[in-house]
């Protein structure tokens, strides 16, 4: 029974499998690029997000479309993971929102942030 649950535990799955998606695609985050000065062309594919390359780094920033879109093509629903990770204290959003304001490129959108405490911790390197 117990290792049943552990298995049921969806939320804990999608952020393990958008972690492991994330660093095989780290070329195409904001700040793990290297760039010329001054500039800030995406990666031909287009940016998925902003993480910064220091090994201090804070935050894992995805772009909604393209979390949305990673967590359905595994078949995890969206919505209640989404509200599942807010309510384990996994994102930071604003106010309301899931979602916070983010430079990606040369422009501030809304991201799914998630904080590095809940990446160690599901990584296991807590």
């Amino acid at each position: 029974v117990r290792a049943g649950s552990q298995d049921s535990d969806r939320p804990t799955e999608a952020l393990r499998a958008v972690l492991s998606w994330a660093a095989s695609q780290q070329h195409r985050f904001y700040g793990r690029t290297e760039h010329e000065p001054g500039s800030d062309q995406p990666p031909a594919a287009g940016w998925l997000g902003a993480w910064h390359q220091r090994a201090d780094w804070k935050t894992l920033a995805i772009l909604p479309s393209e979390l949305k879109g990673f967590l359905e093509k595994q078949s995890f629903e969206q919505e209640p993971i989404l509200r599942s990770w807010r309510d384990r204290g996994w994102l930071l959003g604003e106010d309301e929102h899931l979602t916070r304001k983010v430079t990606v490129g040369n422009r501030k959108t809304r991201c799914f942030v998630l904080k590095r405490e809940c990446v160690d911790q599901v990584s296991g390197l807590d």
